[in-house]
């Protein structure tokens, strides 16, 4: 193959040809080696039809309509169906821009509320009473009933047998940030 090559490199060269000057007829020949090979499939091809009798041809034909009407009605599903996923993002992404915005008017609100944050004075401070929970049945002594020691000590055994500082403070008719204040202390010791 080298040789060949060679031999051809070395006449052109001879020739006052370069072997860039050869790429463009070698490229025509290729196109037309290649449109030689496809006609002569399709002529096989229709060789092949005319050999299959009328019935069979009519058969074939309707196959390739059946085919093609399949073909059809799954388009307009596919269709229909990027259609309904469409509608489904559309909806979705209103609502995180419904979301995005809630979220940025709370940010906005706890900026300004952090801005307008009071100071440490005593006299600026409004008392908080705290809300006292109704009892949970009327069995259950309210807490002003149960001296300090004693409640400390219904929480912290309650706290000990599993009970989740919610349910203490149902059970006892406290708050639950005074449970958890409680149980908080308890750690602390």
């Amino acid at each position: 193959m080298e040789a060949a090559a060679t031999g051809w490199i070395y006449f052109a060269a001879i020739g006052g040809f370069s072997p860039s000057d050869l790429l463009i007829p070698a490229g025509l020949s290729l196109i037309c080696l290649w449109l030689m090979i496809r006609y002569r499939k399709r002529h096989q091809r229709l060789v092949q039809v005319r050999r299959l009798t009328a019935g069979e041809q009519v058969e074939r034909s309707r196959q390739y309509r059946g085919v093609h009407g399949d073909l059809e009605k799954l388009m307009v599903e596919v269709e229909q169906l990027a259609k309904r996923f469409a509608a489904q993002l559309d909806a979705k992404a209103v609502q995180i821009e419904d979301l995005v915005r809630a979220a940025d008017i709370r940010i906005e609100a706890l900026q300004k509320l952090m801005e307008h944050k009071p100071t440490d004075h005593r006299d600026d401070e409004i008392p908080l009473t705290p809300m006292r929970a109704p009892p949970s049945s009327p069995s259950t002594a309210p807490s002003t009933d149960l001296p300090t020691q004693e409640l400390s000590q219904r929480v912290c055994s309650l706290s000990d047998a599993g009970m989740a500082p919610v349910d203490i403070a149902r059970e006892l008719a406290e708050h639950v940030g005074k449970i958890e204040l409680i149980l908080s202390l308890r750690k602390a010791r």
